[in-house]
């Protein structure tokens, strides 16, 4: 799968919104710089100091790529827009901007069904 030109941002660029859980990556932020070529700022949120990258795709979508200091647990999160109507698409660009696949993911937010023991995002309905 070819990678979509991604472009890493400061964080003051982030756009506002750009902070839903969507996906968790298996690779952590040093192995993400290393294969991709961007740099994870030192922040902090409400819970922890955390590394933050913010990356704008060719598209100018933006997605976050998130992990807490005091996380335990394998990976790097995914934040996408808060209020995405397309929130499978949006994850699916994100993890293509990056070279990666749904197999690359070692949690995805569950918001209807599951295939494989991997959750699967369904599709938003027409309302």
């Amino acid at each position: 799968m070819d990678k979509m030109k991604i472009v890493c941002l400061p964080e003051d660029q982030r756009k506002p919104g750009v902070s839903r859980p969507a996906g968790q990556v298996k690779y952590n932020p040093e192995e993400l710089e290393e294969m991709l070529g961007i740099t994870f700022f030192d922040s902090h949120d409400d819970l922890d100091h955390i590394k933050v990258a913010v990356v704008k795709m060719n598209n100018g979508k933006q997605f976050v790529l998130r992990k807490h200091k005091h996380d335990r647990s394998t990976g790097t999160f995914i934040l996408i827009y808060d209020y995405s109507k397309h929130v499978e698409e949006d994850l699916r660009d994100a993890l293509s901007a990056m070279g990666l696949v749904w197999d690359d993911l070692v949690w995805m937010h569950d918001w209807n069904k599951r295939i494989g023991g991997v959750n699967v995002v369904a599709q938003d309905s027409e309302e």
